[in-house]
């Protein structure tokens, strides 16, 4: 078929098709006037113009937006991309573990630690590692795991699997606390072994690691535990100082972080936690042991309802020691086993049993108020002379009491009369007439302003928890009549605590420098640099050196001692004196109400030497278990062991004219002796007791041996018997002991108190039923009256 020169067939040539010899054969086609259809070429398209503008607004938005946020994520890059990357870190975080901090010490005044904090560690099982590990030719570790754990740290096997089975995901199970590291060796040493077998078994060992921590601990358990106080979960102090410094105890917490960076590399970062500062006491733990160890001793043959004690430098208000009674276990303050058994503990609701926490807890120093009795005279003569509304010279009459405008008759304690005395006699005495004569003097005006000089009624700031004011236990000019100003002049009527009356103590035989007492002297970093010292800090001046002188000297022949004319003189607070010693001190009996229980409170205050004080003791028991409970010698005596003890140590030694005058060499060698001895050599009464001062003195340093670190025991007979005899004069006391159980008195008064509630809410509601039931009564009688007048 002929083509043209574009391969186009002729258009006039009809179509056929090829014979097998090469020639074209013509197709024959039917025939008739059929058109043929041929196909119409459609336009070529063409892009509208209104389509070209919108696509050209498209394009510009985009580069518009594209612009824009090309800027924005340039400003944020320069401005804020330590920021962002902070919070892209924090999300790839995969671990945090807090570091703890180490709360600070508490030691005494030489460096003696009282309270510390030691490091323990909590065992911590990582059961999503545990569960997931797997070793070659043995499978999962979970049971060798546990096997070890049960092996050696004595956890309960099924126990452990409870734990694995219901926390499968969890990275953190503590499943013991407060491990010591002797505890832990064990494992350690296994772990570490280079013993074949160890080691077999020791690779199967997975998700097992130790997180630290820290327990408080205090090394002499009872001692000082009022004022120390102790703390709970959180490390928030409990009273004490534990309490009122918390926050200079307590540190900050570190942590550890763990995350992957931005190309997946781990990075660790460590926060160094804070540790809290340590604090230096003023007190001083031989003086403090040795007034617990009287108090014990006391409390042991005579119990009493509270003892307490406080030693004090007169000079700068620093307390040496300070005790009451009962005690408490600081390291464990819940333990009441010396005191109750469980039986009796549970008859106690949950209320009741806190009541009895409470008072064992609180300080009685501080926070008890009671009236002070005897003792308050020392301030009545020393604002009256101060005042001049008396002077030294003046004399008093006493027959044995006075008489008021509205008859009340305010007997003398010594009711058949003093007869004719002087100004110091009226303390040596204790002359209650005396007294009142000389307030009648002074006025109420004057006698309530050295109240407020003295502090009474205020608070002494000192830097301990829970210390009452007793400020609302006052009379003041609009409350206080002639009556109550007479017995105010003694000491009844008025309440203060242990410490408000030492402390103004302090400022009546130190010159008349009032102190503010404190606890503290200094408090230093872990790393031993001084953050503060407490300076002592004067408030006020009480009273003229000329007043003190004398009422030093007063004081000091009430104890005894040789007057100017070489007479030798005491008065009520003889049974406290030292042969080669000077005391001064003021026995004091208050009587507590309701008068009638005959129960009372028994204190002596004194200083020594008595020519420049350097240390104030106030010992006082409350309702000691005697039948007479007036009985202050029983303070006068403790005082006097506490001293035969504590001066030597002190390096104060006596001075004895009979050339016996104990040297320093032999001061140590009697410091060195211990208690024991003392007992043994002061079973002959009080005079042999007088002889033996150089024998009988408290050892200097504190000796770090069990005994020293134990709970107090409880005295066998012999040495309760020989106490006994040292106190009373008798041996087998005659007297029936109650053990004491604190807070049980309390509790009693206040069931009586609810069940005489409930009764008379009782008795009302009966009552009222009565009258209502007597109000229809009447009501039907009538009714019936009326019925049957209409029946009639």
């Amino acid at each position: 078929m002929e083509k043209d020169r574009r391969g186009r067939r002729p258009a006039n040539r009809r179509p056929g098709k090829v014979a097998p010899s090469g020639n074209i054969v013509p197709i024959d086609r039917p025939k008739g006037n059929r058109k043929v259809r041929r196909r119409r070429k459609r336009p070529p398209r063409r892009f509208v113009m209104n389509n070209r503008i919108k696509l050209a607004f498209a394009f510009g938005g985009m580069v518009i937006l594209l612009g824009t946020l090309i800027v924005r994520v340039a400003y944020i890059n320069a401005t804020s991309s330590t920021q962002y990357s902070r919070q892209v870190l924090s999300q790839l975080n995969y671990s945090s573990t807090t570091i703890p901090y180490r709360r600070g010490d508490i030691t005494d005044r030489n460096g003696t630690i009282l309270a510390t904090s030691e490091k323990v560690y909590n065992l911590i099982l990582d059961v999503y590692v545990l569960t997931n590990s797997r070793v070659e030719e043995v499978g999962d570790c979970v049971d060798t795991t546990l096997d070890v754990l049960e092996q050696y740290f004595g956890l309960d096997r099924d126990e452990l699997e409870t734990i694995v089975d219901e926390n499968p995901e969890s990275r953190y199970q503590i499943i013991s606390r407060q491990l010591t590291y002797e505890e832990l060796e064990p494992y350690y040493a296994f772990i570490n072994s280079e013993d074949e077998g160890d080691q077999e078994v020791s690779q199967y060992v997975k998700g097992i690691w130790f997180e630290d921590d820290y327990i408080r601990r205090y090394p002499y358990n009872t001692l000082a535990c009022d004022v120390i106080g102790f703390t709970v979960a959180g490390n928030e102090g409990t009273y004490g100082l534990e309490q009122y410094y918390n926050d200079t105890l307590n540190g900050v917490n570190g942590r550890e972080y763990g995350y992957l960076t931005e190309d997946t590399s781990l990075e660790r970062t460590t926060i160094a936690p804070v540790n809290g500062e340590n604090i230096q006491t003023t007190l001083d733990v031989n003086i403090q042991r040795i007034i617990e160890d009287e108090i014990w001793q006391l409390n042991e043959v005579i119990p009493s309802k509270n003892t307490s004690v406080i030693v004090m430098d007169p000079d700068n208000g620093e307390i040496l020691a300070m005790a009451s009674y009962p005690v408490f276990n600081l390291n464990e303050p819940r333990d009441l086993s010396n005191y109750y058994t469980d039986e009796e503990l549970s008859a106690y609701t949950d209320e009741e049993q806190m009541t009895i926490y409470n008072e064992l807890w609180r300080n009685f120093a501080i926070s008890d108020t009671y009236e002070p009795g005897s003792t308050a005279k020392v301030f009545t003569v020393a604002a009256a002379l101060d005042e001049d509304t008396v002077k030294a010279s003046d004399t008093f009459y006493c027959d044995g009491g006075q008489v008021f405008e509205d008859g009340t008759y305010v007997w003398c304690n010594e009711e058949s009369g003093h007869g004719t005395l002087t100004l110091e006699e009226t303390l040596m005495q204790s002359c209650n007439d005396a007294l009142m004569q000389i307030v009648d003097k002074l006025g109420a005006k004057n006698f309530i302003n050295y109240q407020s000089i003295f502090n009474f009624g205020q608070l002494t700031n000192v830097d301990l928890t829970g210390e009452a004011s007793a400020s609302t236990l006052l009379y003041y000019e609009d409350t206080m009549g002639p009556v109550e100003l007479a017995t105010n002049a003694f000491g009844q009527g008025f309440n203060c605590t242990a410490l408000q009356l030492t402390a103004a103590f302090c400022s009546v035989i130190n010159g008349g420098y009032y102190y503010e007492p404190h606890m503290v002297r200094s408090i230093t970093t872990e790393s031993g640099s001084t953050v503060e010292t407490v300076e002592a800090e004067l408030v006020r001046t009480t009273i003229s050196e000329s007043t003190s002188a004398f009422i030093r000297d007063a004081l000091l022949k009430t104890v005894g001692t040789t007057d100017a004319d070489g007479n030798w003189v005491q008065g009520s607070g003889y049974q406290a004196y030292i042969e080669g010693y000077t005391i001064a001190g003021k026995t004091g009996t208050a009587e507590k109400k309701p008068i009638s229980d005959e129960k009372c409170t028994v204190s002596f205050i004194s200083c020594a030497p008595a020519e420049d004080p350097e240390v104030v003791v106030y010992v006082v028991v409350d309702e000691p278990q005697l039948e007479d409970q007036a009985a202050s010698y029983l303070a006068t005596i403790m005082t006097r062991k506490i001293y035969e003890r504590m001066l030597p140590y002190l390096q104060i030694f006596p001075n004895i004219d009979t050339g016996t005058e104990t040297t320093t060499q032999e001061s140590e060698t009697a410091e060195s002796e211990t208690s024991e001895s003392e007992t043994s050599e002061t079973q002959t009464g009080e005079s042999d007791s007088q002889n033996e001062t150089s024998q009988d003195s408290e050892i200097s340093q504190v000796e770090n041996d069990e005994e020293a670190s134990d709970v107090w025991k409880h005295l066998s007979d012999e040495e309760k018997d020989s106490i006994l005899y040292e106190y009373i004069g008798v041996r087998n006391n005659v007297y029936e002991r109650t053990d004491v159980r604190p807070g049980a008195d309390t509790i009693e008064k206040e069931r009586e108190a609810a069940a005489q509630a409930e009764s008379e809410s009782q008795a009302e509601e009966e009552s009222q039923s009565d009258g209502e039931s007597q109000s229809d009564g009447e009501s039907q009688s009538e009714e019936d009256s009326q019925s049957g007048g209409e029946a009639q």
